[in-house]
């Protein structure tokens, strides 16, 4: 290795961010130790793929953008355990060549030294591989201050004894790098695609990844590759995330799976064909130290859970690489020898019987039918709906005698999987078996019996109608003909109450029949299904606390009820408790309801719960202002109500996509969407508001007198059927138009007989408005940000502005501006009319970073000493940000930065 000249082998000029996701914590913790004095490294930890050498580089340019003189050095490749290899290219020849500490370290010195006397940025890429010597330089170089080492190692290499010298010493920060999570995933994702991810798609790269950065992006152009990748809706969608690895992911994880000895094949086979296994199944296939040695190499996890150890292989795709290697015939042996070892020793478990199931039927197509159907029945209540039709079609295939139930479970899986019309097909054949199964009963328990499946029946096919199909009428029609099978009061009962849950809409209707529900004798199906009819009837009829109440109780019984009772999903109480959460005016708790419940229903792929709670959350963000995070869940709701031929579901998420995109000022793209919800089928729910679409479109095209008329119609609409909630929204969509006048008496009205918060200040604005009061008009903005509808506050402040000028008090109008457009920053570019024209000067990105810190309780002494600035240079950043938002404390500046308690705001 010969010397060069130094300057050529500077790191690359590069900018900081571009591309760049997931590590900003990392990233600014880098940012922060480089400019702290006598620091002298920063070294990251993880194993192989994690991202740090990109996250290293991206350090790199951050240190290279901000003045630093940066350097590379790699200790692999032909440096490694070369004397002074890994930094040779970096030195002068004579540096090299000499044995003489002494003059390595002052030639060192010379050339490692940057002109400001700040300390050199040195990256060192595997620092584990370092060569003693070149390490001994390094320690020598930053403990003088010529050097600064940004350096990089696997976790489970470790780091050579002289090499530790960098990561023992106090001016040292070592930062270990975890897998992304499963929101890391999915921002990584959407940098790398450049657009939005469907979320079960990037909730099943997550899985297969296990948050491997380098796994993720071959998986990518895998299924780029393989044509799996599509947009479909404006949201990416990845099919068999599982399937779709390249070529050279198959052949790394191949060649780390060849490094295990011989003697751990079989178990290394039988974990890829079965999944899980006792540990004591694989100590009959291989010697227990075997285990341990595989174990060791992170190829399988060991986990004890209930006094049971099982193993299973450290991460999915490697079960793929063994797969690919494995022929058929010793993969149904192997299946066929593990289902037999369990039949031997005895089912005891519902596990066993899922498991022994499923090998048995990959294995030779067939099964016992009665293990079959017991199957079926334990994979739906798991939610694997594509189990359950494989496990139940092959239950009817071998003759199980209980073929209703087989078809139930055929038919309700394929509803879940929105193959509504097959599904309709099955369960009509279903319900003909039933009703003569309760013809036949030969006593009173049988008929029991014989009447709960049919029960069980009809409520599947009325649901599959009623979601799936948008057939209300045939749905109520179905209900109403079942009645002469039944003579149980409670199954009567439970009929009654299903036609009536099937009402959607009628708000007056549904809260009248169901007033009694939870004191009804009835199904537990029944009721629950009904109770979640009756919160969405209860909130929308302006009873929002007592919407909170019942929906609190049917979402805790729905998750105690017996595994036997054959329910929906539990997520399938989340969407109408953000419903009731969000008329009551709690917009944080709505969001914070939707989004655990639209994360359940992801990981147990519930289709039907996804497509309603991302729609709520869609309507839940448009309350709140957030324009374009409403657009992303509007998007979401699409693309899942297209997966599961919803068509009503289609229309609603056209609709709020609509309204998204005239808020963000796209006319035409406003208009497309209205036309698209007026292609779909019948509006159901929420009464009065299909006017949104086609009512925003024509505001964002100019006509507002026009889009009042329509917002009015809807909300006439609402009124007729109780519904106060959706009536008030449309009207104060009327009044953000210009027509407080008109709205506010009714608004008033609403108020008073509605519980919760978001009525009484949709009415205090209103009223404000068309009294020009502007004073109070901010009073009542003020209420509407503490609710968390920033949007709604923005555009009342804004027109507060315009009253105060127009009675000639400028600095009062100049401060309501100002707020207007600290609000609006916090919702994100919009474009309403009530905003338009309101002009405020942006917060630099150093007083962003001030305010933040201020909003969040640190003094200026400790924001200072954070960001290494001057305590007056943090007060002058204070003083020209409370003069752009139009406040004059950190009080107040805590309040219209959402932090107020504790509580972010995006």
């Amino acid at each position: 290795m010969t010397g060069q000249d130094p300057s050529r082998r500077e790191a690359p000029d590069q900018r900081p961010g571009s591309g760049f996701v997931g590590r900003r914590a990392e990233l600014d913790l880098f940012a922060r130790t480089l400019a702290m004095p006598g620091m002298e490294s920063f070294l990251l930890f993880g194993p192989s793929g994690i991202g740090k050498t990109r996250l290293a580089e991206e350090c790199l340019a951050a240190a290279a953008a901000s003045g630093r003189r940066c350097l590379r050095a790699s200790a692999g490749g032909r440096a490694a355990g070369i004397p002074l290899g890994a930094l040779a290219p970096l030195l002068p020849r004579e540096a090299v060549r000499t044995d003489d500490p002494v003059q390595v370290f002052a030639a060192a010195s010379a050339v490692l030294s940057a002109p400001s006397g700040e300390r050199v940025v040195v990256f060192v890429d595997d620092l584990h591989l370092l060569d003693p010597a070149s390490v001994a330089l390094l320690v020598q170089l930053t403990r003088s201050g010529h050097v600064f080492v940004l350096g990089t190692a696997r976790s489970a290499a470790g780091v050579a004894p002289p090499a530790a010298a960098l990561d023992q010493s106090d001016r040292s920060v070592r930062v270990d790098l975890c897998p992304f999570d499963a929101d890391g995933v999915e921002a990584f994702l959407e940098a790398e695609l450049d657009g939005p991810v469907e979320r079960q798609s990037a909730l099943d790269l997550a899985d297969v990844s296990h948050g491997n950065a380098l796994y993720l992006r071959e998986l990518v152009r895998g299924a780029r590759a393989a044509g799996a990748l599509s947009r479909q809706g404006g949201l990416w969608r990845v099919e068999s995330a599982r399937q779709h690895g390249t070529p050279r992911l198959m052949e790394m994880i191949a060649a780390r799976i060849a490094r295990a000895p011989a003697a751990a094949r079989p178990a290394l086979e039988a974990l890829a064909a079965c999944g899980p296994l006792e540990l004591a199944a694989l100590e009959a296939l291989v010697p227990y130290d075997v285990l341990v040695a595989l174990e060791g190499a992170a190829l399988i996890q060991v986990r004890t859970d209930g006094g049971s150890t099982t193993a299973e292989l450290a991460h999915p795709l490697y079960a793929e690489a063994l797969e690919e290697r494995l022929p058929n015939d010793r993969r149904r042996a192997i299946l066929r020898a593990e289902a037999r070892r369990i039949l031997d020793r005895g089912i005891s478990s519902a596990a066993d019987a899922l498991r022994v199931a499923g090998w048995l039927l990959e294995a030779d197509g067939t099964a016992d039918a009665d293990l079959l159907l017991r199957a079926a029945s334990l994979a739906r209540h798991a939610h694997d709906y594509r189990r359950v039709i494989a496990l139940s079609r092959a239950a009817l295939d071998s003759g199980t005698s209980d073929a209703t139930r087989a078809r139930a479970l055929h038919g309700e899986a394929l509803f879940q999987l929105g193959q509504h019309t097959e599904a309709e097909k099955v369960l009509a054949g279903a319900e003909e078996l039933a009703r003569g199964a309760v013809d036949r009963a030969a006593g009173p328990q049988e008929r029991e019996r014989a009447e709960n499946l049919l029960l069980t029946v009809v409520m599947d096919r009325t649901q599959n109608l009623f979601f799936g199909l948008s057939d209300q009428r045939t749905a109520r029609e179905i209900t109403r003909a079942a009645r002469p099978w039944f003579s149980s009061a409670a199954h009567l009962t439970s009929l009654t109450l299903n036609e009536s849950a099937l009402r959607a809409g009628r708000t007056d209707v549904v809260l009248r029949q169901l007033e009694n529900l939870e004191e009804e004798p009835c199904s537990p199906r029944v009721r629950l299904f009904a109770a979640s009819m009756q919160v969405m009837s209860l909130a929308a009829g302006g009873r929002a606390t007592e919407a909170r109440q019942l929906g609190r109780r049917a979402f805790a019984e729905h998750q105690e009820l017996d595994e036997r009772t054959v329910i929906l999903h539990p997520t399938g109480q989340s969407a109408p408790l953000v419903v009731a959460h969000l008329e009551a005016g709690m917009i944080d708790e709505a969001r914070r309801t939707g989004e655990e419940g639209f994360s359940w229903a992801t990981e147990d792929r519930a289709l039907q719960p996804q497509i309603w709670i991302a729609w709520h959350l869609g309507r839940c963000e448009l309350v709140a202002g957030r324009v374009r995070a409403a657009r992303r869940w509007y998007l979401e709701a699409l693309a899942l109500a297209g997966k599961a031929g919803v068509r009503f579901a289609e229309r609603t998420a056209w609709c709020g996509l609509a309204v998204c995109e005239a808020q963000l000022g796209n006319a035409a793209e406003a208009r497309a969407a209205a036309d698209a919800a007026d292609a779909c089928s019948e509006y159901i729910w929420p009464p009065g508001e299909d006017v949104l679409a086609s009512a925003w479109a024509t505001a964002a095209e100019g006509d507002m007198e026009r889009a009042v008329q329509q917002f009015l119609a809807g909300a006439r609409r609402a009124r007729e059927t109780g519904n106060h909630g959706p009536e008030g929204l449309l009207l104060m969509e009327a009044v953000r138009l210009g027509a407080a006048k008109s709205c506010a008496p009714r608004l008033r009205e609403i108020a008073e007989l509605s519980q919760g918060l978001l009525a009484p200040v949709r009415a205090r604005m209103a009223e404000a408005i068309a009294d020009a009061r502007p004073e109070e008009l901010e009073a009542a903005a003020e209420a509407a940000h503490e609710l968390g509808a920033d949007l709604l506050a923005a555009e009342g402040f804004a027109v507060a502005a315009a009253l105060w000028r127009r009675s000639g008090k400028s600095r009062m109008a100049q401060a309501a501006s100002n707020r207007a457009a600290a609000l609006t920053a916090l919702v994100g570019p919009v474009s309403t009319p009530a905003l338009r024209g309101v002009e405020h000067e942006p917060l630099t990105s150093r007083e962003q970073e001030v305010t933040c810190l201020a909003a969040g309780g640190r003094t200026s002494q400790e924001i200072a000493a954070e960001l290494f600035l001057s305590v007056r240079t943090v007060d002058n950043h204070l003083q020209r940000a409370y003069g752009k938002l139009g406040v004059t404390s950190r009080t107040e500046l805590a309040r219209v930065l959402g932090q107020e308690s504790g509580r972010p705001r995006s």
